[in-house]
Order: C-alpha cells, then structure tokens, then sequence
C-alpha cells in the first residue's frame, strides 16, 4: 500500500461529502400557482395554468391539477374504493396492515 493512498481516499471521501451536502442547494424552487398555498416543480414543460390552479402544457395537452381539500374530505379519500381507482387506472395507496 502506497503512502499516498490513504491521502487520496480522505482527499475522496471530502470531495463526496462536499458533493452530497451541495446537492439539495442545486433543487428548485417550488412554484406557487396564484390562488395556491400548495406548490410543486413542476416538470419540463409545464407552466403555470391561467385557467384553473395548477399547471399545463399545451403541446402535449396535458395538465396538473392543485386540489386542496377541507379536512372532512380525508375520511372519503381514506374510505374510496380500491376498485374504483382500479377502475380510474390510478394506483391504489397501500393499506397498512
């Protein structure tokens, strides 16, 4: 083993701290829709939405939607059907046992 191994794996390994600790500065910044206290990033291609709260891209026809719901509303989203997403095609969250 060389005398300068060790140096080059301690010389490595702060480079990979440095890496991983500068990573979450290099995130963006959520956009908030006018009217939303809920914000996301949205991904490439979509823009703010000034027809509903939420996003679009009007080449792909596509859209996300921003709902904030009343807290009366989580016992139904708890209690919908997984056949009913099923049927949607949307994945069903997985039940705690």
């Amino acid at each position: 083993m060389s005398v300068h191994q060790p140096i080059r794996h301690m010389i490595f390994g702060a480079l990979a701290v440095m890496a991983l600790t500068a990573a979450p500065a290099l995130a963006a910044d959520p956009v908030f829709p006018v009217g939303s206290r809920l914000g996301l990033v949205p991904p490439a291609g979509f823009v703010p939405s000034t027809k509903f709260i939420g996003f679009e891209n009007p080449q792909a026809s596509a859209a996300i939607l921003l709902v904030a719901m009343p807290p009366e509303a989580y016992p139904v989203h708890r209690d919908f059907p997984n056949a009913v997403l099923a049927d949607l095609k949307l994945l069903a969250p997985k039940q705690a046992a």
